[in-house]
């Protein structure tokens, strides 16, 4: 089976949804992701990074494909595998943040 493609329109879409929705549930988002325009120069400069990086690769001038592999980090203890596995632990980290619910009005004590 074949990796999923994207292109660049797709990506900035879905980081801008992205970004408001996390914005509307009161989550904490860098201001320049709420901006289309600032949203698709952040998401040209990650995909060269992501190339560089051999996370994923162009089919074309328009189209790139994740090189999806296993984002099960191993590591020592005390370490937390930055070093061995970006992409597997930047994923791991979104997890872990999107898991977490943020606080409402009636859930945050009141020192008096």
């Amino acid at each position: 089976m074949e990796n999923p493609s994207f292109t660049l329109d797709e990506l900035v879409k879905h980081l801008h949804n992205q970004a408001v929705s996390l914005m509307a549930a009161n989550r904490y988002v860098d201001q320049r992701l709420l901006y289309p325009h600032t949203v698709r120069k952040l998401a040209r400069s990650y995909l060269q990074y992501a190339v560089r990086q051999d996370f994923v690769h162009s089919k074309d001038s328009h189209t790139w494909a994740p090189k999806i592999s296993n984002l099960t980090i191993k590591v020592a203890p005390g370490d937390v595998g930055y070093r061995q596995a970006r992409l597997a632990y930047a994923w791991n980290e979104l997890q872990e943040m999107l898991s977490v619910n943020s606080p409402n009005a009636d859930s945050i004590p009141v020192m008096q």
